[in-house]
């Protein structure tokens, strides 16, 4: 996380999210269906929301007479007019512009419609997915002009399927197939604490993209796992004191069903299984005017299986036995019990994934920070032999030569990695996919202003 985003707490308001068409002050004899449309001070309209299986339609009422129509820079088809974008995302005006010329009682209208929102954030995407799984990601606005957030729904071919704009400061739009059926969610950020957590409710969407559930609480959106629509694991922070008698910032695993919390785990926990309060990832953090510690930085968590828990601790990450409440084992910063290397040991890392049947685990690590070695994201794959705690097999798949600050993501599906790079300064691209070496799709964000946490992967 970096305090790129301090500043992007604004107000909450959802009256734009609930609008509905019927209830706009309309241009007279211009009928709007199917799409938050939503008309600027300017007077100029624009959809608010994209679905490319529900596209904005429009249409002439009774009375109205047509001159002309032109849609995406050519001659209009039938009523009603279709806002359905055609391939990749468009990113010129008259890509996505609607433009009807019309009589009503003799008197000439003219009207332009944005199928996507005025400040849309540029993106550029190369070459196709090798998974038949689309992508799904929310960009923040960080410009002293533009506030806001905007979520995507990107097809496995670069084509837009949903997006929406909203008024307030998000992050981390992501999809959870459950056994309730498919949902999506996002975090509205309240607060911003740089380097620790990004604070805010949860909101839960449908399938059809209808918010279904508002989670209040003081959670950080590092982690967020819907196991079904009444049951998910979050990360939510609190505050503790250590032996020495400083505050610190006790981030708690709780897992929650039916509103009840029925686990709970977190840093005072990782405490009594080392029997220590040390950590490499300790930092002190002026946490409204006082000094607060981090002495661990728990930002990402893989669901194993039931009874076990993969946890990323900023500089290493462990398996959690829930039933013992301790670590299986632990890789990677002071508690290491695989005697890494230097080369091996990785730093301030994110969302770990860990395939069980191989024991390999792979691992998104920035360096350079801290450990005074060169800046760079790696991406690396471990081969573990659990029972004796060694690696068996070492591989940097990526070194990109450049940091990403906290932020970051990695999936891993049919051996194609998914890598998300987040917000950084000197990045060529923002999200790219690989196997065997070789990019096959890259989507890159053209405006620094416009910062993208962590990617995923959708459901095929």
């Amino acid at each position: 996380m970096t305090n790129r985003f301090a500043f992007l707490v604004i107000q909450l308001s959802l009256s734009l999210f609930f609008a509905v068409t019927t209830a706009l002050a309309t241009p007279e004899g211009i009928v709007l269906t199917d799409g938050l449309a939503q008309q600027l001070p300017d007077g100029t309209w624009m959809l608010g929301e994209y679905r490319a299986q529900h596209p904005g339609r429009v249409s002439l009422a009774k009375g109205a007479r047509l001159v002309s129509c032109r849609w995406q820079g050519k001659v209009c088809g039938r009523q009603p007019w279709i806002l359905a974008l055609k391939g990749k995302i468009p990113q010129e005006q008259r890509q996505r512009k609607l433009v009807v010329v019309y009589t009503v009682a003799g008197k000439k209208h003219r009207f332009e419609l944005d199928a996507l929102t005025a400040n849309f954030p540029e993106i550029d995407v190369v070459g196709k997915s090798l998974l038949n799984r689309p992508l799904v990601f929310s960009v923040s606005v960080n410009g002293k002009q533009q506030k806001g957030c905007h979520l995507f729904v990107v097809s496995a071919r670069g084509q837009l399927e949903f997006y929406r704009q909203l008024d307030i400061s998000c992050l981390d739009f992501q999809p959870h197939p459950t056994k309730d059926g498919l949902f999506y969610s996002y975090q509205e950020i309240r607060e911003a604490i740089p380097m620790v957590a990004f604070l805010g409710p949860r909101v839960v969407l449908d399938a059809q993209f209808r918010v279904a559930k508002r989670i209040e609480g003081n959670s950080d959106g590092s982690v967020f796992i819907l196991l079904a629509a009444d049951h998910w694991i979050g990360l939510e922070l609190e505050q503790g004191t250590l032996a020495s008698g400083m505050p610190y910032f006790n981030k708690r695993l709780r897992e929650r069903k039916n509103g009840a919390v029925v686990y709970d785990w977190g840093t005072s926990d990782y405490f009594l299984d080392r029997g220590s309060e040390a950590a490499t990832e300790a930092v002190i953090i002026n946490d409204k005017g006082r000094a607060v510690a981090q002495v661990l930085h728990i930002n990402a968590l893989q669901v194993v299986n039931d009874n076990e828990w993969l946890v990323s601790f900023g500089n290493s990450v462990g398996l959690l036995d829930k039933k013992s409440r301790r670590l299986r084992w632990n890789i990677g910063g002071i508690s290491d019990q695989f005697g890494l290397s230097m080369p091996q040991t990785p730093s301030f890392l994110n969302t770990p994934f860990f395939d069980v049947a191989t024991s390999e685990l792979y691992i998104f690590a920035n360096r350079g920070l801290t450990i005074g070695a060169p800046p760079s994201v790696r991406i690396l794959r471990y081969g573990l032999d659990v029972p004796n705690r060694r690696v068996k097999e070492f591989v940097v798949l990526r070194d990109e030569k450049e940091m990403t600050f906290l932020m970051g993501s990695l999936q891993v599906h049919e051996g194609v990695l998914s890598i998300g790079f987040g917000s950084k300064e000197r990045a060529a691209f923002d999200f790219i996919e690989v196997s065997g070496g070789r990019t096959a799709w890259r989507l890159k964000l053209r405006r620094p202003e416009h910062v993208a946490y962590r990617f995923y992967r959708g459901p095929l």
